[in-house]
């Protein structure tokens, strides 16, 4: 079992994503070296001060474990190497658009890098609901200008 919980969403895919940091390591494989003694340090200290602010000011230290699921889940996918492949997903909008707006899940994290099952990800990604959240106006702007690439690219009017 994890020794970290998620703050929200849930634990075995965490767990799972841990697992697979730790095979690449004894296997080599792994995107990112361990960093020496001193930088590990450094990150941890950085990492508890942010997980303290999101976390620790409003529940005190009654649950000095919790870890925002998304930013852990990444941070770990990014060491692993199995981070999505957003050029890839540009030439497939349905994964995109299910990656972007579904809920956040363990088979984006297996379109790529080792243990990859592209198509039976991508047949679990279209398979889920699209999670709508609101967003402020800004945000909205900057998606819809993201979408417009996304058709050129995928037109064939811009090249990647």
């Amino acid at each position: 079992p994890s020794s970290l919980d998620a703050g929200f969403g849930a634990i075995p895919p965490l767990t799972e994503m841990q697992a697979r940091w730790f095979v690449s390591l004894l296997d080599g494989t792994t995107a990112t070296p361990l960093p020496v003694k001193k930088e590990m340090r450094e990150q941890m200290r950085a990492d508890a001060d942010g997980e303290d602010f999101l976390f620790r000011k409003s529940t005190g230290a009654r649950v000095a474990s919790l870890v925002d699921h998304v930013i852990y889940f990444n941070d770990i996918a990014q060491l692993v190497g199995c981070l999505p492949p957003w050029r890839r997903l540009l030439c497939d909008p349905l994964a995109l658009w299910k990656v972007l707006t579904g809920p956040h899940s363990g088979a984006q994290f297996r379109l790529a890098g080792p243990g990859a099952k592209p198509s039976v990800a991508r047949a679990t990604l279209v398979s889920y609901p699209d999670v709508f959240v609101p967003v402020p106006k800004k945000l909205a702007v900057i998606s819809a200008a993201l979408w417009g690439v996304c058709g050129l690219v995928w037109l064939g009017l811009l090249p990647l």
